[in-house]
Order: structure tokens, then sequence, then C-alpha cells
């Protein structure tokens, strides 16, 4: 497994604590959909791209619920 497929996986197992009554497969293409911005290419989102989305959209949510802000996608 590469190194960018384990962070991808530890980026999902903390943003699955989010949103924990988001089912796997909705985060995964939620997740997909923000690095492509395009609905029907999820099987063409590259690692990279989705772990940077993934972990851009984390980074967000923790940032905001310290500051009590509403989120975004």
């Amino acid at each position: 497994m590469t190194p960018a497929r384990q962070e991808i996986l530890r980026v999902l197992e903390a943003l699955s604590s989010v949103y924990p009554d988001t089912r796997f497969g909705q985060l995964v293409l939620n997740i997909s959909n923000w690095a492509t911005r395009i609905t029907e290419g999820v099987w063409d989102v590259e690692d990279e791209e989705f772990l940077d989305d993934a972990k851009k959209h984390l980074d967000k949510r923790t940032r905001s619920q310290s500051a009590s802000e509403p989120i975004a996608p």
C-alpha cells in the first residue's frame, strides 16, 4: 500500500468521526466530488487529489468547530 493510501485511510477515519451518520460510500463520493467538482468522474480522482481535498475539509471542519462557525464543503 502506498503512503498516500495509508494517509487517506487515516483521514477517512477522522472524517468518519466528524460525520458519524454519513455512510462510508457517501463520504468517499463527497470527497471525490470536492476533489474533482465533477460528479461523473469520481473514478478519475488521483489519490493525491483525493487526499488533499479530504485533508483540507477535515482541517476546515476542525478549525470551524473550534471557532463555532458553520461549515461549508
